[in-house]
Order: C-alpha cells, then structure tokens, then sequence
C-alpha cells in the first residue's frame, strides 16, 4: 500500500512522557511550515533517543532506542493521505538502525497495518549546529528544522 502523502496525528489521552524526559529536542521548522517531526523526541538520562508514544492510545513496544538499534511499537492513530483521512486504527511504527552520536541523530520512521512495512518519516539532525532535516518520504524535498535541547518540564 503507497500513499503519495502520508501524515500521521496521534489521538493522545496520557501524560505526555517528555515531562520526565532528561532532555527534550525540540525543533523548529526554518523557515516555518506547517510540517514537523513526528513525534517527540527527547534523549534520556542513557543517552538513548526516545520517542514521546507512551501516551498512544493501544500503546505497545519499546519508544527508546541506543545508536545502532532498532525498536518497534504500536498504538491507534489517524492517517491523513493527501488531506484525507485514511481512518483511525491500530498501526504498527518502527525505527531501524538509528544513530544516536554526541554529533547527529538520525532515523527513519516505518509504518505497518499488515501489508508490509513503509517508510515515512526521514530525520537528521546534527548535534554540532542544531540544524536537522524533515523529509516526508513521499513527498518532494525536505524542510529544515533548528533545533534545540529543550528546558526540562519539571
């Protein structure tokens, strides 16, 4: 299953985990945009990046990940493809052979509603600048975030 645009919102009831996060990533799209990574990111007291999904209705798996791994999880969200609601449902997401250095983040987001795996998301970020990349894997090009350790919210 290809869908041409494909843009995730996650239906959230919990507390978001950030909140306990050591260091929460936040990103900027520069200049703004109305894309954003997706979802939150922050690195944990390990040094693992973790991604903000224990709140995810139905959420399953593991959300953080060291330099080199790889983690898989799941939870109900909505699908939006060109605009339109693809539905709400149980989706499976995974990040493979992330790199997790004291100068660059990056990994790919998979998605997964049982026909195959997809890629959809695409980030870098490099840790030296703050300056990463958002690239929507089926779209044309890629938006340029500034990025930040964010003040701990607690």
């Amino acid at each position: 299953m290809t869908l041409p645009r494909l843009v995730a919102m996650v239906l959230s009831l919990g507390i978001s985990t950030i909140a306990a996060a050591q260091s929460p990533i936040e990103c900027i799209p520069d200049p703004p945009s109305t894309t954003t990574h997706w979802p939150s990111i922050y690195l944990s007291r390990s040094n693992e990046l973790c991604f903000d999904v224990l709140g995810w209705i139905g959420f399953q798996g593991k959300n953080c990940v060291r330099n080199g791994g790889s983690i898989q999880w799941s939870g109900v969200i909505i699908v939006y493809a060109d605009g339109e609601s693809k539905g709400r449902d149980e989706t499976d997401l995974r990040v493979r052979d992330a790199v997790v250095t004291p100068e660059r983040i990056e990994y790919v987001i998979e998605w997964s509603r049982g026909a195959g795996w997809q890629p959809m998301q695409d980030i870098r970020i490099n840790r030296l600048t703050g300056i990463g990349f958002n690239r929507f894997i089926n779209e044309q090009g890629a938006d340029t975030m500034r990025c930040q350790v964010g003040k701990k919210k607690l």
